[in-house]
C-alpha cells in the first residue's frame, strides 16, 4: 500500500469538487517541505486570468489508522518543516487510511503567526504536536476556508520578523480588534467565525499601515454596544443597547431584562426574565409595558414592530399582571425610601423566602398603605427592636405602635436618628446616648460593613463627651464578639479588634484590666497571643482580685484547669458562662 500516494490522490480529489479551488500536488515528495499549491479563483472558469495570485502552499502526509470515526486527530510536524513554513504559511492535510484503503480527511491551517507562537514556545524538540481537524464535507465552506486562509497569510507575512504582539498589549485601546472573514451575508459570517479557527487583528496606530495580526482564536461569542437611544414614543428609557453573538443565537439585549432573539429573515423573539436590582428592574418592567401598549420601539433610526395579530390573545392578558407587579415592586421602593434605605435592594426570585414576602408585605401594609400592622408579636412588645431580612439587605429598625388615630411607624436606625438617653443609677443623671446601643448580636451578624465605621464613631463620641457612659458601650463590644462566633465573618472580627483596641487607649472610666481582656480575646480570635500580650496577663493575675477577670486571664493563658476551678467558686456561674470569653475555654 502506497500511503502518501493514496493520501495526495484523496486530497487532489477532493479540491476538484470544488468550483474555484484547483491543486497541483506532486505525488512523491519532490520539493522539501511542500508537495504543491492550491490555487484560488475568482470565478467557476477557473481562467488564469481570473487567479491574481492566489495560490497557498500545501503539505499532505498519509496515516495508518485502524478505524476513521474520529473528529480530530493529532500529528507529529517537524520543527525544520515549520520553519520553513513560516514566511507563507501551509494547508497541511493528513489522510488517515485504514487496512481497506478507506480514507478519511483531516486538516489544520499553518497561518505565519500560528507557526511563529509554536516556534516562540516550543525548546529544542525536532517535532511538534499538532491538532488537525476534520475536512469539512461542503465545496463552498472550503473555498471559504482556503480563501480567508489566503488574505490571512499575505497580512501576516510582513510581521515575520517583528515582535509578536498579544491581545493584552491593546485591552485599553478602544475600537481596535477586528475580525475579517470573506462571506456572502452576515449570518454566514457569524455561521463560519463561530465554527473556524480566525485571525485577530489590531488596527495600527497610524493610518495608512497595515493591521497587526495578534492571534488565532475560537470564537465564542461577540459582544457589540451601540450607544443609541432606545425609546417608545418620545420617552427615552435607554441610551444604549447590546448585541450579542453566538453560535446558537443572536440576541439584541435592552437594559438588564429584555431579551430579543434574532435570525435572519425570520423575526424577533423576546425574552423577558426579571432579575437585578429593584430600581433596574422597576425601569425595565416599565419599558416593556411602553412598548406592549405602543406596539412598537425605536433603536437610534430602527424600529422594532410588535406583531399586533396576537396582542388580544399573548399580549393583553399579559398587561395587567405586569401592572400589578410593576406596582408591587414601585411599593417596595416607596418603603425602603421613607426608610432612607441607600443599600440597592437585589431582588431575586429565585431566592424568595416566605419570611422575606412576610417582611416587604409588612413594611408595605405599615408605611404605605397605612395600615396597622398585623404582626401581633410587633404589636405587643412595641416599641421594639426588628431586624428585617430583605434579601442583599438587612435593616435594623424600630417598629413604634401609634397610639389612638397615629399611624404605626417603623424607625431605621442606620439612617433614621432617634433621640435616646441612659439613667446612671449611682448619680442619677441622664445621658444622650448613641442609638446603635440597643443593637444586639441578630444585628451585628447582618449589619452591612459600610455602616461599621460609622456605628464605631457614634461610641467614640459618646464616650468622649461622657466617659461614665463606658461601661454600657463596652456591653456592645460584647456582643459584637458574640456576633463574631456565631458567624465567623471577617469583617465583624477586625470591627472588634479595632474598637477594643480604640476602648483601651481612651475609655479611661473602664476598668483597665477590662479593657486589656476584651482586647486580647479579640486578638485571640485571629492568632494566637505573644510573649508580650501573655505577660500581661500573667501581671494580672498576680495582681487582680475579681475572681471573673482571673477566670477570663486563665481562659486567654489557655489554662483551663485553673479556670474551671475558679468558675466552680462564684454563685453566678450562668453569667460568666453568658460572656463572649467563655466561647474561648476550649480553644487553644
Amino acid at each position: 500500500m502506497d500511503i502518501e500516494q493514496i493520501a495526495t490522490t484523496t486530497v487532489k480529489a477532493r479540491i476538484a469538487r470544488t468550483n474555484l479551488l484547483s491543486a497541483f500536488i506532486s505525488d512523491g515528495d519532490k520539493e522539501p517541505s511542500w508537495d504543491g499549491h492550491i490555487y484560488i479563483y475568482e470565478n467557476e472558469s477557473k481562467k488564469k486570468t481570473f487567479l491574481h495570485g492566489q495560490r497557498i502552499a500545501v503539505q499532505v502526509k498519509g496515516k495508518r489508522m485502524k478505524q476513521l470515526d474520529k473528529q480530530h486527530i493529532t500529528y507529529h510536524v517537524a520543527i525544520a518543516d515549520l520553519q520553513n513554513y513560516l514566511i507563507h504559511g501551509v494547508v497541511f492535510f493528513v489522510i488517515g487510511i485504514d487496512d481497506k484503503c478507506n480514507t478519511r480527511s483531516y486538516y489544520t491551517l499553518l497561518h505565519p503567526i500560528k507557526i511563529k507562537k509554536i516556534l516562540e514556545t516550543t525548546s529544542k524538540r525536532q517535532k511538534v504536536n499538532i491538532h488537525f481537524n476534520l475536512l469539512p464535507e461542503s465545496d463552498q465552506e472550503l473555498e471559504v476556508i482556503c480563501l480567508n486562509f489566503f488574505n490571512d497569510c499575505t497580512k501576516q507575512t510582513s510581521f515575520i520578523t517583528v515582535p509578536s504582539f498579544n491581545i493584552q498589549d491593546f485591552q485599553n485601546v478602544p475600537k481596535t480588534i477586528n475580525i475579517t472573514c470573506v462571506q456572502q451575508s452576515s449570518e454566514a459570517f457569524f455561521d463560519y467565525i463561530f465554527s473556524h479557527e480566525v485571525c485577530l487583528y489590531a488596527k495600527a496606530p497610524v493610518d495608512g499601515y497595515p493591521d497587526i495580526p495578534l492571534d488565532i482564536i475560537n470564537c465564542a461569542q461577540i459582544n457589540k454596544t451601540i450607544n443609541q437611544n432606545v425609546q417608545v414614543g418620545n420617552h427615552i428609557f435607554y441610551n444604549h443597547y447590546d448585541l450579542v453573538f453566538t453560535k446558537d443565537h443572536h440576541q439584541l439585549i435592552i437594559g438588564q431584562n429584555i431579551r430579543f432573539n434574532f435570525k435572519s429573515n425570520s423575526g424577533f423573539k423576546a425574552t423577558f426574565i426579571l432579575q437585578g436590582t429593584l430600581k433596574n428592574q422597576i425601569h425595565d418592567l416599565s419599558f416593556i409595558l411602553a412598548f406592549f401598549q405602543a406596539g412598537e420601539v425605536t433603536l437610534g433610526e430602527s424600529t422594532i414592530h410588535q406583531d399586533r395579530s396576537k396582542y388580544q390573545t399573548e399580549i393583553l392578558p399579559l398587561l395587567s399582571n405586569f401592572k400589578i407587579h410593576l406596582d408591587y415592586l414601585k411599593n417596595i421602593l416607596q418603603a425602603l425610601e421613607a426608610l432612607q434605605c441607600k443599600d440597592e435592594l437585589v431582588f431575586d426570585y429565585n431566592d424568595f423566602k416566605n419570611e422575606y414576602r412576610i417582611n416587604l408585605q409588612t413594611l408595605i401594609d405599615v408605611i404605605v398603605n397605612k395600615k396597622r400592622c398585623s404582626n401581633d408579636q410587633l404589636n405587643k412588645a412595641s416599641p421594639c427592636l426588628c431586624g428585617l431580612k430583605l434579601f442583599n439587605i438587612f435593616l435594623p429598625l424600630i417598629f413604634i405602635k401609634g397610639k389612638e388615630r397615629e399611624h404605626d411607624r417603623f424607625l431605621n436606625l442606620l439612617e433614621q436618628n432617634i433621640t435616646m438617653s441612659i439613667t446612671n443609677t449611682i448619680n442619677g443623671r441622664t445621658y444622650p446616648i448613641s442609638q446603635y446601643l440597643i443593637f444586639d448580636r441578630a444585628i451585628y451578624k447582618n449589619i452591612a460593613l459600610q455602616y461599621q465605621d460609622r456605628i464605631i464613631s457614634s461610641f467614640q463620641h459618646d464616650i468622649k463627651q461622657y466617659p461614665i457612659v463606658a461601661e454600657r458601650i463596652n456591653n456592645s463590644l460584647l456582643e459584637m464578639l458574640h456576633a463574631y462566633d456565631e458567624s465567623s465573618k471577617s469583617e465583624i472580627l477586625n470591627m472588634c479588634i479595632k474598637f477594643s483596641k480604640w476602648l483601651l487607649d481612651n475609655a479611661s472610666a473602664l476598668d483597665i484590666n477590662i479593657r486589656w481582656l476584651n482586647y486580647l480575646q479579640s486578638i485571640k480570635r485571629a492568632r494566637s497571643l505573644n510573649h508580650a500580650e501573655q505577660n500581661i496577663l500573667y501581671k494580672i493575675l498576680k495582681t487582680e482580685t475579681n475572681t471573673e477577670i482571673l477566670i477570663a486571664a486563665h481562659i486567654l493563658l489557655n489554662q483551663t484547669t485553673q479556670a474551671n476551678i475558679l468558675l466552680k467558686s462564684i454563685k453566678d456561674q450562668n453569667r460568666f458562662i453568658s460572656f463572649p470569653i467563655y466561647n474561648l475555654m476550649n480553644i487553644h
